[in-house]
């Protein structure tokens, strides 16, 4: 029989079937989120074996960040009414980083924020820059509201495999998705830490520097 790919039927049903545009979509994101898990898996191994590299960009976080959501998240939030909350300072912030990687990063704390919410809850995400020992960053943090983290469990999140009850009881995971997260921040020499208040909400912060200066010879 002729192979046809999972993206060429999704796209004749939706052309010329039943109108089931709602279902057609969420098997669309079921399709990208195996992608990526597919990618995360890959860039694990290159982790492992130290061939992990950046190719940086000049671009736009801001309206990197909002692409990413709109084009992978709000139907997520929709399916349980959570609220995303976007701020930032301007709408223009302009930093040098590897785009594969950050969506990456990003993907993966946004993922958590929407698996470990509440029904109606809320998702909470704000840029910034900052400027550190005569460095400028850029500032990502990510914040929802649910069980939250006990401050004992923190230091344990990006230990590769971790299986804490909070994983466990909560949902499944594959336990690469914090710790390859943590490694793509620091490749960015970059950091991430996380902080938690039971019953309220977790919250992520990344920085990683934004000047050419930190990538002129990794610049595409």
């Amino acid at each position: 029989p002729k192979y046809y790919s999972s993206k060429y039927l999704l796209k004749h049903l939706k052309q010329h079937g039943q109108p089931v545009g709602q279902t057609l979509n969420i098997m669309k994101l079921n399709l990208k989120r195996l992608q990526r898990l597919l990618q995360q898996i890959m860039e694990f191994r290159k982790g492992e074996s130290g061939n992990l590299k950046l190719k940086v960009s000049y671009n736009n976080i801001v309206t990197f960040v909002k692409e990413l959501c709109e084009e992978n998240f709000y139907p997520l939030l929709q399916s349980k009414n959570i609220t995303l909350n976007f701020q930032t300072e301007q709408d223009v912030i302009m930093a040098y980083f590897d785009v594969d990687k950050l969506d990456k990063i990003i993907y993966n704390l946004l993922s958590n924020a929407l698996k470990y919410n509440y029904q109606d809850g809320m998702v909470s995400i704000s840029l910034s820059q900052v400027v550190q020992n005569d460095r400028r960053y850029f500032m990502l943090k990510v914040e929802n509201t649910g069980d939250g983290i006990p401050e004992s469990k923190l230091p344990l999140l990006f230990k590769r495999f971790y299986e804490g009850d909070y994983r466990k009881f909560k949902t499944k995971g594959t336990g690469i998705g914090l710790s390859l997260t943590k490694d793509l921040v620091e490749l960015h020499h970059g950091t991430i830490s996380v902080q938690s208040v039971l019953n309220e909400t977790t919250v992520f912060t990344v920085m990683i520097p934004s000047e050419k200066k930190n990538w002129d010879f990794q610049v595409l």
